[in-house]
């Protein structure tokens, strides 16, 4: 691949790598640093004319060994991943690889099955995932358990999961039908 062609294929994978990096990381700013990373790695890559077969597995090997050295040079309490976990979460990507327009459709569809969670269900995932916000902080501001707001937001991941799994059955049956 050519520098340009590399460039491209990283910013046609950035949200799916992203994703990779944050369950990595568990953490969505360290995920992005973490990724920038991988960006200027993958420029210095391409600068030396690194060939690539399979364009998916290298960046994603590239990111666990960012992952590795941003945990090193960081004086956290928070431990690195395992080198299994690593691996096992790398394992889960390439099996289950999901290409950038299809990373879109999901993001389109969660998008469409949140519609069908209203009210403080819906204001805890709003708490949890705009602002950030701990179970506990979100159980303190809306006056719930901490253990309520994590078996709500475990029951409505399961429920937009089920939405999405069944949503891209249909167009799945739409095409072949």
């Amino acid at each position: 691949m050519t520098q340009p062609d590399l460039v491209r294929e990283f910013l046609e994978y950035r949200d799916v790598l992203l994703g990779f990096i944050y369950s990595l990381t568990r953490d969505p700013d360290d995920a992005e640093e973490v990724l920038q990373n991988v960006g200027l790695a993958v420029v210095a890559e391409a600068n030396r004319g690194a060939r690539v077969d399979d364009f998916r597995r290298w960046v994603r090997e590239i990111a666990r060994h960012r992952v590795a050295d941003y945990y090193r040079e960081q004086t956290r309490s928070r431990r690195l991943p395992s080198e299994s976990m690593m691996a096992l979460v790398s394992r889960s990507y390439e099996e289950h690889d999901v290409d950038a327009d299809g990373s879109r459709l999901r993001q389109k569809l969660l998008l469409d099955c949140l519609k069908g969670i209203s009210g403080r269900v819906r204001e805890a995932i709003e708490r949890r995932y705009r602002e950030r916000l701990s179970p506990a902080a979100i159980a303190s501001s809306m006056g719930w358990q901490a253990g309520s707001v994590t078996v709500a937001l475990s029951r409505a991941r399961r429920v937009l999961f089920d939405c999405i799994q069944s949503k891209l059955r249909q167009g799945e049956a739409t095409q072949h039908g």
